[in-house]
C-alpha cells in the first residue's frame, strides 16, 4: 500500500545511513549549508 511504501521509503531506519531515517539525513546536510 501507499503508506507502507512511505513508511520503508522515508520513515523506517536505513543500516546505511547509520540507522537513521532519510528525513534525518536531509536535515542535518541542509543544516551544513
Amino acid at each position: 500500500t501507499a503508506g507502507w511504501v512511505c513508511w520503508w521509503n522515508e520513515q523506517r531506519l536505513h543500516s546505511s545511513l547509520g540507522y537513521r531515517t532519510p528525513q534525518e539525513v536531509v536535515d542535518g546536510v541542509v543544516s551544513l549549508v
